[in-house]
């Protein structure tokens, strides 16, 4: 256990991200396209695109194709997953669907190669984390100024979304609430974990804090007061933490008070934002639920979402319907679950070649030994089984980003 613990502080960060380079310019591309999937040329998203162009782009250079020869077991088992994506597609019957999805997917899984080239330069590590936390802080101040002012949401959201709200649950620019929350959660393990002075680590933890509360998701509470407790536990210098575990006492009992009130007939209003095509514009269709409804709406929908990804699973078992395609046939939207999204998607093989990456991402993170990354990979894997986490673009970002950084860090014997 000592040696787990003396591996706790090791992740620094520059004070500011003053010089737009170009790896910067990357992340915000980045983020803008996958926040905004409405952005499209002719009928297709850029976003689905845009990191495989990065890719193309980057490894022209014969130079940098020796990346592909340092890392050939990363390479075996990327060409495996391509292969997984063209027979999940070959035996799909919704073939157009397959390979729309499984073009997504594909295109995102670059992003392992961008960071495995950029990443040899250390500055763009820290610029990437840096970039996670002050997006972290411009997005609570963003919820706060909405919350403050909601009449902003239906006048100007429709023009920039056209996807399914909750309100007053707040994650914006995010699509959903529940990302959001993950996200912010994400960026707080990393903030348990790194060299900033006290007073930043308290003021950073302070606006996460607000974020977390405004989206209002129940497990990202869970988690949220999980982590304190276990930071508490963990850190032997209770200087480092002074703040957070009152901070946590009482921004969890603010989250009881908005989202668990005691009038049960407090009212959600879901705003549904579609494209009206007679007139070329997005127009708000409300629909209204208590809390209590809510709740029950939630769990359900899941139960029910799991049985069905099964049922169809075992209706074709071997190959899958290709990745993605549940999100428009079957059940009609990803399972809340990586498990049944990959044996929905790519069928048996898809879940040997899921629990086989995550087995050896298990025994490389007890070799190397630094506890940010046992955090981090058990909140994935833990929050990845009631929630749709993967395939949005942003949560495979930070996952690849750390991922690559995890493969380059020296097993400790």
């Amino acid at each position: 256990m000592d040696n787990f613990r003396n591996m706790g502080q090791g992740i620094n960060f520059p004070k500011n991200l003053h010089r737009l380079n170009p790896f910067l310019i990357f992340l915000i591309t980045f983020f803008i396209l996958y926040l905004f999937p409405e952005i499209k040329i002719s009928s297709f998203s850029l976003a689905n695109f845009f990191p495989i162009l990065v890719f193309l782009i980057l490894f022209i250079k014969k130079e940098s194709r020796e990346i592909f020869v340092e890392k050939k077991n990363i390479l075996i088992f990327w060409l495996v997953f391509i292969i997984l994506n063209l027979l999940s597609i070959a035996f799909s019957p919704y073939k157009s669907l397959a390979i729309m999805g499984a073009g997504r997917i594909i295109s995102l899984s670059t992003l392992l190669w961008i960071f495995f080239y950029l990443f040899k330069n250390k500055e763009n590590w820290d610029i990437f984390l840096n970039f996670l936390f002050y997006f972290a802080i411009f997005s609570s101040l963003l919820n706060i100024f909405l919350f403050i002012f909601p009449s902003i949401i239906f006048k100007y959201l429709s023009k920039l979304y056209l996807h399914s709200v909750i309100y007053p649950r707040l994650g914006f620019p995010f699509l959903y609430p529940n990302t959001y929350a993950f996200f912010l959660l994400a960026v707080l393990v990393i903030l348990l974990f790194n060299n900033f002075d006290i007073k930043q680590k308290n003021i950073f933890y302070f606006f996460i804090s607000i974020g977390l509360i405004l989206s209002g998701s129940k497990g990202g509470l869970i988690f949220y007061v999980l982590f304190s407790i276990l930071s508490f536990l963990y850190f032997k210098n209770k200087k480092e933490i002074k703040y957070i575990m009152p901070m946590t006492i009482i921004f969890s009992i603010i989250f009881l008070f908005l989202w668990v009130p005691i009038n049960k007939n407090k009212i959600l209003s879901k705003i549904t934002l579609s494209l009206n095509k007679n007139v070329g514009q997005s127009e708000a269709i409300k629909e209204t639920y208590s809390l209590t409804e809510y709740k029950k709406l939630s769990v359900e929908n899941r139960i029910d979402i799991w049985e069905e990804s099964i049922y169809y699973f075992f209706k074709n078992p071997l190959f899958g319907y290709g990745p993605l395609v549940n999100r428009y046939k079957l059940t009609k939207m990803l399972a809340h679950n990586i498990f049944l999204d990959f044996m929905i998607g790519y069928g048996i093989l898809g879940l040997i070649f899921l629990i086989t990456i995550i087995f050896l991402i298990t025994k490389k993170i007890l070799k190397v030994r630094k506890p940010v990354y046992i955090f981090l990979f058990s909140y994935f894997l833990v929050y990845s089984l009631i929630e749709t986490l993967f395939f949005n673009g942003i949560i495979d970002m930070i996952f690849c980003g750390f991922l690559v950084k995890l493969i380059n860090e020296k097993n400790i014997d």
